[in-house]
């Protein structure tokens, strides 16, 4: 049995694929909690504020303001997630943190002390000339315990 799992997503379509094997694993009893993670990416972040600035707004505000849409978005987002999951499982946590992606999934994983990380294959920007998006490689890279990668084009019965 898994202690836990820990699901990074960015709400993409390969993501919300990929929360459908998170929900199989619970509803087998394989593993009775679940964390939902959104991490807010600070590149993605930072470069819009900077396009602003081209345009007269000040920068930083505009940053910090964007920051907290997101922030407020995804966790709306989550919430409803885990309320699905939680028909499956016991125990559902969500999380939303602002930062390096790969980082800070790795960092959670360790700080979780989760036995698996359910992550999908490819995030938004899903080129299909790239065989796995950087988020995912970089946590197969590095992640400490198992990661299960779910392809984007995959079904679950």
């Amino acid at each position: 049995m898994l202690d836990s799992i820990l699901h990074p997503t960015d709400f993409s379509d390969c993501s919300t694929k990929t929360f459908e094997y998170v929900k199989a694993l619970c509803r087998s009893g394989i593993s009775k909690k679940a964390i939902i993670l959104h991490v807010v990416n600070r590149k993605r972040v930072e470069s819009m504020a900077q396009g602003v600035a081209w345009f007269g707004e000040t920068a930083l505000e505009f940053e910090k303001e964007f920051k907290e849409r997101l922030t407020r978005e995804a966790e709306e987002k989550l919430e409803k997630l885990a309320e699905e999951l939680r028909a499956d499982c016991a125990d559902v946590k969500t999380l939303v943190k602002y930062g390096n992606p790969v980082k800070l999934i790795l960092k959670t994983a360790e700080e979780e002390n989760v036995s698996v990380i359910v992550i999908g294959s490819h995030g938004r920007s899903n080129f299909e000339e790239v065989l796995l998006g950087s988020v995912s490689e970089g946590v197969v890279r590095k992640a400490k315990v198992p990661v299960m990668v779910v392809k984007r084009d995959v079904k679950i019965d």
